[in-house]
């Protein structure tokens, strides 16, 4: 049974009508900071109003924290229903370990993978995901996170190759009442990747593609890589407007040992990923080839002028795409002006 929703004055959606709305398994992702977990899962049981979930409580070990340690216990006491459970990962387990701990020990087949940083702010935030969930081919979907204190887009899906990598369109750049380029924050879309802030995924499916990268990959681009797997298999990635929640920003320790550790690592997870999925990784079906990939706001493509175009020569064209580091400018930029300067060739270099 479906029913039809306005959206805009230009748009309406399909919506799936729940009779039985299934059982879910909520769980919270913590690398064990007391203030943003407590906060996380204090907006779940004050606002959520979705009748039938289990929360699951994913964290570190952190045996030399025993405030953190007895609030785990007293939060298990705080409810019968729903149900609050604990599990724990290693000390210094990753965020794609925590989701594959959560998935592998949840009780239903929808498992909420939410991190603690994210406030609900929604009370049908999550009747709206199972809802996507619930169409024909959907392994995942996604609400639009917004940014605390002022709502702005953090999160409305990944799009491949957008400001060089993969990026949010909007991130930072449209308001809560922002309709977006042809009602983009409005509608219902499939996209590449979703964000690793909040996702409900089907269980069946995360182990079918077996889960997130945990070693080669990270905290840098295993969501994307997971993202990967299953549209490899032909199953839909949607981002749903209709449920919003709050991103109340990073709990990861910031030092200049750990902003190198995690720069180095960075650089070695986009080289693994690349080299795994070559230009599968760059391309995406979903986004229009007439939009700019230079900036988040869409906006159509107007600056590619070679100079073939307003100076005619038989000599060879490169039309050419670099990645922005070291590799990109050695093996693709120095060759190309070096060509162009000894007269042999035109080239145009495009920043996309």
């Amino acid at each position: 049974e479906i029913e039809l929703a306005d959206v805009t004055a230009q748009s309406w959606q399909i919506r799936n009508v729940m009779l039985s709305p299934p059982k879910i398994t909520l769980a919270i992702l913590s690398h064990g900071q007391l203030e943003m977990i407590s906060r996380c899962l204090e907006s779940i049981l004050n606002i959520t109003v979705y009748p039938h979930f289990e929360i699951l409580i994913v964290t570190n070990e952190l045996p030399s924290d025993p405030l953190f340690n007895q609030w785990l216990h007293e939060a298990t006491q705080l409810t019968l229903s729903p149900k609050i459970r604990i599990n724990f990962t290693k000390a210094d387990a990753n965020h794609p370990s925590r989701c594959n701990r959560a998935v592998s020990d949840a009780e239903n087949d929808l498992v909420v993978l939410v991190r603690d940083e994210c406030v609900i702010i929604q009370d049908i935030w999550l009747d709206e995901l199972v809802r996507t969930c619930q169409e024909r081919d959907v392994a995942a979907a996604s609400p639009l996170l917004h940014r605390a204190g002022d709502a702005k887009i953090m999160g409305a899906g990944k799009v491949l190759g957008l400001i060089g990598g993969w990026e949010s369109p909007y991130e930072h750049n449209a308001s809560v009442d922002d309709t977006g380029y042809l009602d983009h924050l409005r509608v219902t879309r499939d996209v590449s990747a979703l964000s690793s802030s909040c996702m409900l995924i089907s269980k069946s499916h995360y182990e079918s593609v077996g889960g997130m990268d945990e070693i080669a990959l990270g905290d840098n681009h295993s969501v994307l890589d997971f993202g990967l797997k299953l549209r490899r298999k032909n199953w839909r990635l949607i981002v749903q407007p209709r449920s919003s929640i709050i991103f109340g920003g990073e709990t990861k320790p910031f030092d200049i040992k750990h902003s190198l550790e995690g720069a180095v690592a960075e650089i070695t997870a986009t080289e693994a990923l690349l080299n795994r999925w070559g230009k599968t990784a760059l391309i995406d079906p979903y986004w229009n080839p007439n939009l700019s990939l230079a900036e988040s706001v869409p906006s159509p493509e107007i600056e590619l002028l070679p100079e073939w175009l307003y100076s005619p020569s038989a000599k060879p064209r490169f039309l050419a795409h670099s990645l922005e580091n070291a590799q990109g400018n050695y093996r693709i930029i120095s060759p190309l002006n070096a060509a162009y300067k000894a007269g042999l060739a035109t080239r145009f270099i495009w920043p996309q």
